[in-house]
């Protein structure tokens, strides 16, 4: 530390370290901590993960509290209900900073809604690196899977990202802008910082989707790339993507199924299901109705309609050939 400007606790950044306040941390009875009046959150999921994941990993962020005066409650939550909640539900005492300032309830729920509304989760290779890492430090899958409050396919799922190209693995990073820790936007490819940092309030959607990216693990790196950049960046529905990455893989002999065949029999009939009622939608129009879709309408445009109405009719009907034909044979209970 340095004086700058015969003022003390500045550093030779400039930065004022008198500026921040640190708080006091206190370890509380979560019993004696009175839930916020008026939450605007309704619904708290995931309190038995998250209380299992703090038993297993600690409370890593403090919850923010007030002194009160109540014969039932010495003290009044700001922020932090779900960590409460946990805390409660496995009767463990909870960490938290005392506000130390007069505030009214408007306050408090001003102050509450602020340090929820701007928290950002993490994507899914932060994750995937995190559980790397516990691995590597040789923690076991059910340490694993406490930490995070998750099941054991939700923490291998995001583990087998690692095995994505990186360029597969970027893509999965919703984008933000890169900055350098000195907050210069990163400019040219010298730069050696690898954080990536939004300016803006909105972060733009990742460009491939985590449930296609786990379709293509078992594939070999470049074999990955080759059939992600046919879907990056495309209007492609994700049946559609799903249904390329599989049959890639079938060709290339590295398919895995993961889907049971009665998951596969339940996903036919739902299939059948929304087919029949999203067709019946467009016949129980009464003539007049259905003739109206057509207005302003351009030849390619039904032309377009018509040629995949004709495929959809297509592969129904060859399901429809398979199944008869497995009934026929009389093997079915």
């Amino acid at each position: 530390m340095v004086t700058l400007n015969g003022r003390p606790n500045i550093t030779r950044n400039g930065v004022d370290l008198n500026a921040v306040k640190l708080p006091k941390l206190e370890v509380l009875d979560p019993f004696d901590i009175k839930p916020l009046p008026g939450q605007i959150r309704r619904q708290f999921f995931g309190i038995a993960e998250l209380a299992q994941s703090i038993l297993a990993a600690g409370q890593a962020t403090p919850i923010i509290v007030r002194k009160i005066s109540n014969e039932k409650y010495p003290f009044g939550l700001i922020d932090g209900e779900r960590r409460l909640k946990a805390c409660c539900t496995v009767k463990r005492a909870v960490i938290a900073v005392i506000h130390d300032g007069e505030m009214d309830l408007a306050d408090v729920h001003a102050l509450s809604v602020a340090a929820n509304f701007g928290r950002q989760a993490h994507d899914c290779m932060e994750i995937a690196k995190a559980v790397e890492r516990f691995r590597e430090s040789g923690k076991k899958w059910r340490e694993i899977q406490a930490i995070f409050g998750k099941s054991s396919t939700w923490v291998l799922q995001h583990w087998s990202l690692n095995k994505l190209h990186s360029d597969i693995q970027n893509w999965l990073v919703p984008g933000a802008i890169p900055i350098l820790s000195n907050g210069r936007k990163k400019i040219t490819d010298e730069d050696s910082s690898n954080e990536r940092t939004s300016l803006g309030s909105k972060r733009i959607k990742a460009r491939m989707n985590f449930t296609i990216a786990l379709q293509l693990v078992n594939l070999p790196q470049e074999e990955q790339l080759k059939i992600a950049k046919r879907l990056v960046g495309t209007n492609m529905s994700l049946a559609e993507a799903r249904r390329i990455v599989l049959k890639q893989a079938r060709k290339k002999g590295s398919f895995k199924p993961s889907t049971s065949p009665a998951e596969w029999r339940s996903s036919m009939l739902s299939l059948a299901n929304r087919t029949s009622n999203g067709a019946g939608i467009f016949n129980d129009m009464k003539g007049g109705e259905f003739a109206s879709i057509f207005n302003g309408s351009s030849k390619s445009e039904l032309t377009k309609i018509y040629i995949a109405l004709q495929r959809a009719e297509e592969e129904i009907k060859l399901i429809c050939m398979a199944v008869n034909k497995e009934i026929e044979k009389g093997n079915p209970r």
